[in-house]
């Protein structure tokens, strides 16, 4: 096979897996208040949502234990294995979401599956995201990293829009089950991910490393590379804080504190702040390749002081200009950092420890953030009653993420060491 054959082949493969991920993922956040009807019905709409968003964070609880389960399997048998398993374990629980019938006809079990299901599907996207990354950047080595590392996180933007517009087109129909049809076609997406998957070949990296040396535990993994697991950990949080502000809160904001004329999808305008977020992810990307990691941190975190504090202030605006400017500036936004998380957690750690190293630090930072952000920002809207609100949530995750890079250092191995 040619060097140019097998490149195209292994960005396929991740960018085929992680579309898959956003697309499901994105999916449960723009059903969020038809699943609360559906599956978690009460008298008081606001509990019924907060209820579908807590399962929603349930898949984001269980990722740091995929990514100890995925990481154990890339590193001891390689990534092609851990990622042909993610990818089963992802699309059998769209469908089964998609199939369950409701709190009305069913009872308890409703909730009880649904929960059941996207535990299962947290616990193989804590492997899948970040995996797909590692296999790809191993494959295509130092060859403009940022910008590699920047076009898979648009993936998750073409995975994000086509579960938007689905969610949005499914969602406007009349027929009462319309809204099921988007789960169970990510079912059939899975096996055109799958059958990639199996015609892959093993990281040519892992498989130099793997004849020679052996992984270290976990713990060992921890102690010795403490400082690389604090930095994808906070890459992880600020990354899921932002991505699923606009890849599911946004619709749930519009909803309920918009503006929006009469008429007018507002799954639709989401699109919006997905598409800029795909546009935005190379841009950053190749910023990022051509200032360095210690000077993009400190473009990253100023764009997140401002974007998102103006993009929040006009988002409840009756203009639907003014919420388009506020959806493309998140969208920018949520690009400056998810762009190139995958290009720097890349160099924190050498080959055998990398999968383990980066999943796990980096699910739990994301599950954490992402998990908590929807619950976090409705009740800090709900309780002070300041729309803007979630920006300074946002700023201070920002300011945080930099004061870990600034003092951490930038001692770090070097990942493409023979």
């Amino acid at each position: 096979m040619s060097e140019q054959k097998s490149y195209f082949r292994t960005i396929t493969m991740s960018f085929v897996g992680n579309a898959l991920e956003f697309y499901d993922f994105t999916l449960y956040g723009v059903f969020a208040i038809k699943m609360g009807q559906e599956f978690f019905p009460t008298q008081d709409p606001l509990i019924s949502l907060i209820a579908s968003l807590g399962a929603f964070a349930t898949g984001f609880l269980m990722r740091p234990l995929g990514a100890l389960l995925f990481g154990y399997l890339g590193d001891t048998y390689g990534r092609k294995t851990a990622l042909t398993v993610s990818i089963i374990g992802i699309g059998f629980p769209t469908v089964t979401i998609g199939l369950t019938p409701g709190y009305a006809e069913i009872g308890a079990l409703a909730p009880i599956i649904v929960i059941v299901s996207r535990l299962i599907q947290g616990l193989c996207t804590g492997g899948e995201y970040n995996g797909a990354a590692i296999y790809c950047l191993e494959q295509i080595g130092n060859t403009r990293p940022g910008f590699y590392s920047a076009f898979l996180t648009s993936s998750c933007a073409v995975g994000a829009i086509t579960a938007t517009f689905l969610g949005g087109y499914f969602g406007g129909l009349e027929w009462e089950g319309a809204w099921r049809v988007p789960f169970i076609l990510g079912f059939f997406i899975s096996f055109l991910g799958l059958w990639l998957r199996y015609r892959i070949e093993e990281s040519m990296e892992f498989k130099s490393k793997a004849s020679s040396e052996k992984p270290i535990p976990l713990l060992a993994l921890l102690k010795q590379y403490k400082v690389s697991s604090i930095k994808t950990f906070g890459l992880g949080f600020l990354n899921g804080t932002m991505s699923y502000t606009v890849f599911g809160f946004l619709t749930i904001f519009l909803t309920r504190y918009g503006n929006i004329p009469e008429g007018v999808n507002i799954v639709f305008i989401n699109m919006i702040g997905l598409t800029f977020f795909m546009i935005g992810n190379p841009l950053m990307g190749h910023i990022y390749d051509r200032v360095g990691e210690r000077r993009y941190i400190l473009i990253m975190t100023l764009i997140h002081f401002t974007l998102p504090f103006i993009a929040f202030k006009i988002l409840s605006s009756e203009s639907l200009w003014l919420v388009y400017l506020a959806q493309a500036l998140l969208g920018i936004t949520a690009g400056a950092i998810g762009g190139i998380t995958h290009a720097i957690s890349q160099t924190l750690f050498p080959t055998l420890i990398r999968y383990r190293g980066i999943a796990f630090n980096f699910s739990l930072g994301m599950g954490l953030g992402g998990g908590a952000v929807g619950i976090a920002h409705l009740y800090l809207i709900e309780s002070t009653g300041m729309i803007f609100i979630p920006s300074i949530y946002i700023i201070c995750v920002a300011a945080a993420v930099y004061v870990l890079f600034r003092i951490a250092g930038d001692k770090k191995p070097n990942p493409y060491r023979a």
